[in-house]
């Protein structure tokens, strides 16, 4: 059996190892946003070091049964980082408790999660991006029940925080009428609006009818002013100017 000494050890080194690679990882990005390399080498590059964390953090996990109280606390929240990066788009730039996690609700609607878990098993602490909170007339994360009834007794998984966006997201966006409770219900139909106008424009691009693309994608750019999201309303500004060179 491993003493604990020599288990710190061990999990020192790979604590290590795992900085190490996303120092790597963030180093690529880098090089990607400079052009130093293309999308297609950095994909690469990214998931043979994505492979090589995961299979770290699963050594690490293996030890919540073994060593010191801090060795043990490590394995846990190496557990929870795993568990994302197998479930969700998980992006670290420094320490693994505190990635940013991404979910997408439709073809134009994005949302970045920054989550920190560094005291699991008490309770994490999460932070909604802007943009999803002015879909509602609350404080977005009084509406997870994973979040309000949280245990350190018994804590879930942070996965499954997640998991009850991704449901709230499919009620919204999947359906025809807005009876989650809390919209914002001018700002909801809104970005519904916008999705389906969207869905359309790019069916009509795909079957190459350039002037009915146009034409809803500059209702696209219209709602995405009015929904103060300026950064899709210029890139699909660009959209119009490009198919109006066709």
């Amino acid at each position: 059996m491993a003493s604990a000494e020599h288990v710190s050890t061990e999990i020192s080194a790979l604590k290590k190892k795992v900085k190490e690679i996303i120092a790597d990882v963030n180093a690529l990005k880098s090089q990607l946003e400079k052009r130093e390399i293309s999308l297609e080498e950095f994909k690469s590059k990214k998931e043979i070091l994505e492979n090589e964390l995961r299979g770290i953090l699963e050594k690490i996990s293996q030890y919540k049964e073994k060593g010191t109280k801090e060795t043990k606390h490590d394995a846990f929240i190496a557990e929870e980082a795993k568990r994302l990066m197998f479930e969700f788009q998980t992006e670290f730039s420094d320490y693994i408790s505190k990635p940013k996690v991404y979910l997408s609700a439709s073809l134009i609607d994005h949302f970045i999660f920054e989550v920190d878990f560094t005291n699991y098993p008490n309770k994490p602490l999460l932070r909604t991006p802007d943009s999803l909170q002015k879909l509602f007339t609350v404080p977005f994360e009084t509406k997870l029940s994973t979040l309000n009834n949280w245990s350190p007794q018994n804590p879930p998984h942070i996965t499954e925080i997640f998991y009850e966006i991704e449901n709230i997201f499919a009620k919204i966006f999947q359906s025809e009428n807005l009876n989650e409770p809390d919209l914002n219900l001018r700002y909801a139909r809104k970005v519904l609006q916008r999705w389906k106008l969207l869905t359309a424009a790019e069916f009509e691009k795909e079957i190459q009818n350039f002037p009915k693309a146009i034409e809803l994608y500059q209702q696209v750019v219209q709602l995405s002013y009015d929904l103060e999201d300026f950064e899709q309303a210029n890139k699909y500004a660009r959209i119009i100017a490009q198919l109006k060179k066709n």
